[in-house]
């Protein structure tokens, strides 16, 4: 499975077109909305702070299978109740390619009526470095132009744009990522790229009080990037007094799994996930693994979107 890495990766540094999912995913989507939609920022009635590890296909490549590392941050100002803002760290390592950067978003949220729900207008800049370890590449003839040894760099930005409808039981959200199709450019006579494609992503879930102590939760998140199928994660988890859940997860092409996670004094968060691989790397992965840890640091007004 190396050459099936390999492969993968020459074809980004070839600049053949390779645009299939760039952008990190998690499974525990529906615990941090905001890092798939600048519109979100502030929806959650509280200042948030989460950080989540992942860790794809453990095992299938040799300790060097696709791992993420995220902080993210988003708030309501107190003295701007329409106004959400947030900021996201991102570290992404695939093999010998590296995504790190910053992306900073401001939401602006209209007041729909007199039920609670607010229209969330969400923008969205990011920076970030791509490099690319030539070294890590071992391809069958060493004078290939578009394999270079060494480690190299860039430095780019992009956008992304949503928008979020939400109310203190449902959401669903709409949001374009990569907007401008950034394209890092890797040796003098351009035949080494990367460039970044557009990721359209819709979400929404629902909370039904089952009883007062019990509510149930179904989601459903939508991928879709330029030459590459269409894909849904669709999910489904018990609350129980909105502090202990537990869940399970369908992506298609993927992998089918569980989550689970507490509240503690209303504060601290706790979620863990489990993958099992259904896709053809099956066979020699073990699975991936997913932990977010958040802090809530305001007493929440409400929480549509999150816990």
């Amino acid at each position: 499975m190396k050459k099936v890495l390999l492969f993968i990766a020459v074809l980004f540094i070839a600049g053949i077109s390779a645009k299939g999912q760039q952008i990190e995913q998690f499974t525990q989507y529906m615990l941090n909305p905001f890092i798939l939609n600048p519109a979100a920022a502030g929806s959650e009635g509280v200042t948030a702070l989460k950080f989540t590890y992942r860790r794809q296909w453990a095992g299938a490549f040799n300790g060097e299978e696709p791992t993420t590392q995220l902080l993210s941050i988003n708030s309501k100002p107190q003295r701007f109740p329409n106004i959400g803002l947030g900021a996201v760290l991102f570290n992404d390592v695939t093999g010998p390619s590296r995504r790190t950067g910053i992306t900073l978003d401001y939401a602006y949220h209209v007041p729909l009526g007199s039920y609670g729900s607010k229209l969330g207008l969400g923008l969205g800049a990011t920076v970030l470095q791509y490099n690319i370890d030539g070294d890590m590449l071992n391809p069958n003839d060493p004078n290939d132009p578009a394999i270079f040894a060494g480690t190299e760099a860039k430095i780019g930005a992009d956008g992304n744009v949503g928008a979020f409808l939400f109310d203190e039981n449902y959401y669903v959200g709409v949001s374009v990522f990569q907007l401008f199709n950034t394209k890092f450019v890797f040796q003098q006579d351009t035949t080494g790229f990367v460039r970044l494609a557009r990721h359209f992503y819709v979400t929404a879930g629902y909370k039904y009080d089952v009883n007062e102590r019990l509510q149930f939760e179904p989601s459903v998140l939508v991928k879709s990037v330029a030459a590459a199928p269409v894909q849904f994660d669709i999910n489904a988890r018990i609350l129980y007094d909105n502090r202990y859940w537990l869940g399970v997860n369908f992506r298609t092409y993927d992998a089918i799994g569980i989550l689970a996670g507490l509240a503690i004094n209303d504060r601290w968060k706790i979620g863990y996930s489990y993958d099992l691989t259904t896709s053809d790397l099956s066979s020699i992965s073990s699975g991936s693994h997913e932990i977010m840890l958040g802090i809530d640091f305001i007493s929440k007004e409400s929480a549509p979107s999150g816990f």
